[in-house]
């Protein structure tokens, strides 16, 4: 271990990779959920433990070994990204619509406080 308690044997990084593996599978069931706070929570791990796997190069044996697990990694990773671009273009449409009912709950009470407004003129 080093001095930041991340791991730098061989082993730790066995374990790193598989940490890695779980905390991405989780973050896709929280994305699934809508559960956005915990996937950020768990992403901010997440990324600790990347950072510190990667901080010196696996050898070409850690990267045949590991290659399923870091390919299913990467693979979630995809899958998260697609769903928070849905996210986004779901809030946005969202935020979209509120700002034309504001504009529209304007426009009518400007029409209300508007002098003779109510007031039907026949001829």
């Amino acid at each position: 271990m080093t001095l930041t308690g991340l791991p730098t044997d061989k082993n730790d990084r066995v374990t790193m990779i598989g940490d890695i593996l779980g905390l991405s599978e989780q973050m896709l069931s929280d994305a699934q959920a809508g559960d956005w706070d915990r996937l950020s929570e768990r992403e901010s791990e997440r990324q600790r433990l990347v950072w510190a796997l990667f901080a010196e190069p696996l050898s070409r044996y850690e990267m045949q070994l590991h290659n399923a697990c870091l390919a299913r990694v990467l693979e979630i990773s995809h899958a998260l990204t697609q769903l928070a671009t849905a996210q986004r273009t779901a809030l946005v449409d969202e935020m979209e619509q509120l700002g034309r009912g504001r504009a529209a709950a304007a426009a009518y009470g400007a029409y209300q406080s508007a002098p003779g407004a109510g007031w039907v003129i026949r001829t």
